[in-house]
């Protein structure tokens, strides 16, 4: 796989995303024909098996797009899985500590830099390509965690020391329900102290942008990943449009 995902989101515009929950190749193509940046198979909510995960991935190569997998936890089967696969990075839930996110990192980096192993899996051509793979994986490879609870918000300062982290994607809906469900004006004001740290830490930001309103102001706000929903609440608003036109 000849990613360059890490590239793209240090230059230039924010890439747009969905999540996935549709254990299928031609849910993942269709994204990405209709002009998605990336795709995040979603292996942490949706009943994914190691296998549908894969297969989302080459649905999203066959649009020629990367995928980031958000995997179910940081075991190292399940990441050294999802990269072997072919994802061009991975998005840990629920990093809530500056050892998680180490854990994360290095499982996620190939030796001097980390320890994921050298598996002969798709990613490398099964075995066919394993050098060119592993060279283009230590520059291209993008490893995301996600800020989600009062724990992390509170440990922010030593998880951005960690080396080997890229991007701090920030979960609002389960922050909001960690922090109490306080009032909107309250939440947003700890997501952009949450943004600005990471930033000025130099490492890259996401989160969920799901209406224009929000995509635009986390635009502003400097984020390289911004990410609209799911595949199947794209699925349901487009049904919706067509009922309503094709019922006046």
């Amino acid at each position: 796989m000849n990613h360059t995902l890490r590239t793209r989101l240090h230059n230039g515009a924010p890439l747009i995303a969905s999540f996935v929950e549709t254990p299928h190749r031609a849910v993942a193509q269709v994204l990405g024909a209709i002009g998605y940046d990336m795709l995040i198979p979603d292996g942490e909510h949706a009943a994914f098996s190691p296998r549908d995960i894969e297969e989302v991935i080459v649905g999203a190569d066959l649009a020629g797009i990367p995928s980031l997998v958000r995997v179910p936890s940081s075991a190292p089967s399940t990441i050294g899985h999802a990269l072997d696969s072919g994802a061009a990075g991975v998005l840990v839930p629920l990093v809530n500590t500056a050892e998680a996110a180490h854990t994360a990192a290095q499982l996620s980096r190939y030796p001097p830099e980390g320890r994921r192993g050298a598996g002969p899996g798709r990613a490398t051509v099964y075995g066919l390509q394993r050098e060119e793979a592993i060279a283009n994986a230590r520059a291209e490879t993008v490893v995301a965690i996600q800020i989600e609870t009062v724990t992390a918000v509170e440990n922010l300062d030593e998880i951005l020391l960690v080396e080997g982290v890229d991007l701090v994607f920030v979960g609002p809906n389960d922050l909001s329900h960690s922090l109490g469900r306080p009032p909107d004006d309250e939440l947003r004001a700890v997501i952009d102290e949450v943004l600005r740290k990471t930033q000025s830490a130099g490492r890259l930001t996401g989160i969920l942008a799901p209406t224009a309103a929000l995509a635009a102001r986390y635009r502003d706000a400097g984020c390289a990943l911004l990410v609209t929903g799911t595949d199947l609440g794209a699925l349901a608003a487009g049904g919706r449009e067509f009922l309503q036109g094709a019922r006046g």
